[in-house]
């Protein structure tokens, strides 16, 4: 036998800081009147690795800035080299991860996720590359798939 939906329920009180922020950034929300990449910029500005402090960033080893020619153009490219893989690196032997941000190919950067992938090129040892793939509307899809494809042929 089905038990009773509940007529009230309970939540819990988010804890201060929590609240804190959302009372100093009420502006932040999705789904709202404004254009929606608008409302995605500011969220970068508030959410992205340039506003987060020193103090809770990981710390960044080795970034090479780069890029590769492709079909539509340089295709910029971000590679996080761990410090703990090194001398593989210097073999030759260093294994590779492509990430690709999300964003639905309309939004987005390496730029919102680069502490992570610091993190994760460090944890794992093998080097990260973050493809920073042209965005649409301006580039329409399969643009970016074709960015993808030239970045892993080049690895």
């Amino acid at each position: 036998m089905c038990s009773e939906i509940p007529t009230t329920g309970t939540h819990t009180k988010p804890v201060p800081s929590t609240s804190d922020f959302h009372q100093n950034n009420s502006s932040l929300h999705l789904g709202g009147d404004e254009d929606f990449h608008a409302e995605r910029r500011k969220h970068l500005e508030v959410f992205g690795i340039h506003s987060v402090s020193s103090s809770k960033q990981h710390p960044i080893g080795s970034i090479e800035f780069t890029g590769l020619r492709g079909l539509h153009g340089t295709i910029p490219i971000r590679v996080f080299y761990p410090e703990s893989s090194e001398e593989t690196r210097k073999k030759g032997q260093a294994g590779a991860f492509v990430y690709s941000h999300g964003g639905g190919y309309t939004v987005g950067s390496v730029d919102e996720f680069e502490n992570g992938l610091d993190l994760l090129a460090e944890e794992s040892g093998v080097q990260v590359h973050g493809i920073d793939y042209r965005l649409a509307p301006d580039f329409k899809f399969p643009i970016q798939l074709d960015e993808y494809s030239a970045v892993i042929d080049w690895l």
